[in-house]
């Protein structure tokens, strides 16, 4: 496993930000952050604005732009809020991105499955149905209510810096721990940047970041017996008995609260297994001739979107984001 300290370098490095750019490019929006520049305009003077970010970077200067934040319906009838970076801080996480992600990953509970690189939702069923199989055929489905904007920055900041020891990587992860944001908006007069509570959806860190301060519930659960597995903030509780999934669920929510997150009540169900079990898109059915309960995926489209890749998710984020402005399908949000 790599060293935290003296990875700065590697973040600018030649090769780590031509890998980063590609990255971008073949993984983003055209849309343009708070800067107005596109994707197609970035690359125009792609060599110019590397080596600027690169000399940056290297003196110590970079200082990411505001974030602009549009918001997308989503199918309840609610807004999920979708930031859009400008391509150079786009490009700056991602070669941040390559760097410590497999600082956090040699360390992450193997219980947790989303935004992970070579982890999919068909794995996730997978170790479902393993521990169904083993007798714990009660569960408890609930996911994290407004998870990316409910995170406790101060405390992920710290999360962090116990990992990351080199301070001139960690000044940069501060910096983006501290967003400000501008809102998209049909009035000419742009509004004033404001400070942004919590991770912001669709910037290349956030998945990972949110991850890494998830994984404070994923070990407390391990460390209090309680099994789950979880897909971002997606969570499915498996245990023996009907009382012992309501006992380890109430302990659950009170690890959540320690860390400011609390579940979504409307969406929680307690159920046996034999009820049925909806997980990620998929199911379980039981198989006369082993014996034993199988992940199933009704439909084959739901099996391949369920391996996409953390970034891939970030840019269909993103993709929705560059639509909605498109087509104008909403107010603009307000600070």
């Amino acid at each position: 496993m790599r060293k935290s300290r003296g990875l700065y370098r590697l973040v600018y490095s030649d090769e780590n930000l031509t890998e980063a750019w590609y990255q971008v490019r073949t993984r983003s929006a055209e849309t343009p952050g708070a800067d107005g520049i596109t994707l197609t305009q970035f690359q125009r003077y792609l060599f110019r604005e590397l080596r600027a970010l690169q000399r940056e970077l290297a003196a110590g200067q970079y200082k990411p732009l505001p974030i602009k934040i549009t918001r997308l319906k989503k199918a309840d009838g609610g807004y999920r809020p979708i930031g859009i970076l400008a391509v150079r801080d786009r490009v700056a996480q991602r070669a941040v991105l390559n760097v410590i992600e497999p600082l956090f990953e040699a360390e992450f509970e193997p219980t947790s499955f989303g935004f992970r690189p070579g982890r999919s939702r068909e794995m996730a069923m997978d170790y479902v149905a393993m521990w169904v199989n083993r007798g714990l055929t009660w569960t408890v489905h609930f996911d994290i209510e407004r998870c990316f904007e409910s995170i406790d920055l101060n405390r992920l900041r710290k999360v962090v810096a116990a990992k990351i020891r080199d301070k001139a990587l960690r000044k940069l992860l501060s910096a983006w721990l501290s967003p400000t944001a501008v809102y998209s908006s049909r009035h000419k007069n742009p509004l004033h940047a404001v400070p942004v509570e919590g991770l912001v959806q669709g910037s290349p860190l956030s998945p990972l970041l949110a991850n890494v301060y998830l994984d404070q519930f994923d070990k407390a659960c391990r460390r209090k017996a309680i099994q789950i597995v979880r897909f971002a903030d997606d969570v499915l509780l498996l245990a023996h008995t009907q009382q012992e999934a309501r006992e380890h669920f109430a302990i659950a929510l009170k690890i959540l609260k320690r860390l400011k997150l609390r579940v979504n009540a409307s969406k929680t169900r307690f159920a046996h297994v034999e009820e049925g079990l909806e997980f990620l898109g998929g199911t379980l059915v039981f198989d006369e001739e082993t014996g034993a309960w199988m992940p199933y995926f009704p439909e084959k489209e739901d099996a391949t979107e369920s391996a996409e890749s953390p970034v891939d998710r970030v840019r269909e984020l993103a993709l929705s984001a560059e639509e909605f402005e498109g087509n104008n399908n909403g107010d603009a949000l307000r600070s």
